[in-house]
């Protein structure tokens, strides 16, 4: 099989690695976007200087929401229990992308690995037929990313948009005014929000700490579509290498025993 997966229906070099790139693709540009992207063993100091920052400022804009967010629930006496409990969602949602984000970080090396090792099967299998096999799947993963991507980033900035809308109307002892809503709750005695510039501050902090949680979220089920939908291809190649074993046996035993050989290790690079 050795023969048999560089032999002349195989295709160039350069559409492997534009298919390689092309699987990636949109993890790359979503963990880009939350600095969790391997570094490159050749970066400056000053790219690494950019990078924490980079992760910093993602810390900086999930605190400055799920925090104040906790504090309205857990001290702010006027809030009913429904509307704690309706808040207890997204504060929720928050802390878990805090908690997802971290472990993001603790594994940049292990992410490095899976797309070293999808860019070597890319490499390693030669075959038009197999190369088909693993677009297919490429296609898939990707289709399954750009869809969580499309699906929350819309959805949340929709939900921003409508609750920046709205509006309700805060009776205090004399008068009232009208309060602009803000997409999650927000302790006061940190910043009146109930006047400008304090509300648009926060509430374009909200938007960018919904867009970092939405990217992390993304990630999350991005890498596993990806990885996931690469794997089953490699297996869809495998079986099909070994009904192609079956139907061969009739070669010379040497060329049997190494074709069998390459399944195996193949296998074994499946299951790593």
């Amino acid at each position: 099989m050795g023969d048999d997966l560089a032999d002349n229906s195989s295709i160039s070099p350069y559409l492997v690695n534009k298919y390689n790139e092309y699987s990636i693709q949109i993890i790359r540009w979503i963990l880009k976007a939350i600095s969790v992207w391997p570094r490159s063993v050749n970066a400056s100091l000053i790219e690494k200087i950019r990078s924490d920052f980079a992760i910093f400022i993602c810390y900086f804009l999930i605190i400055t929401t799920m925090v104040p967010n906790g504090l309205s629930m857990l001290i702010d006496s006027q809030m009913s229990y429904e509307t704690r409990l309706q808040n207890f969602g997204p504060l929720t949602f928050w802390f878990i992308a805090m908690v997802n984000y971290s472990c993001l970080l603790m594994h940049v090396d292990d992410i490095h690995n899976c797309v070293e090792h999808v860019k070597m099967d890319w490499l390693i299998i030669k075959r038009f037929e197999d190369q088909k096999v693993m677009l297919k799947s490429a296609k898939l993963g990707r289709f399954i990313a750009g869809f969580c991507a499309v699906f929350m980033h819309c959805g949340v900035f929709s939900y921003n948009v409508v609750q920046g809308l709205s509006k309700s109307i805060l009776y205090m002892e004399n008068s009232s005014i009208v309060v602009r809503g803000l997409p999650y709750p927000f302790y006061n005695k940190i910043l009146n929000v109930h006047f400008s510039p304090a509300y648009e501050f926060v509430f374009f902090l909200q938007c960018l700490s919904s867009f970092v949680v939405n990217c992390v979220t993304v990630a999350t089920c991005g890498l596993t579509a990806v990885f996931v939908m690469h794997a089953c291809g490699q297996m869809k190649i495998m079986i099909s290498w070994l009904e192609n074993f079956i139907d061969d046996k009739k070669e010379e035993r040497t060329s049997l025993r190494q074709r069998f050989a390459i399944i195996v290790n193949h296998h074994l690079r499946i299951l790593r």
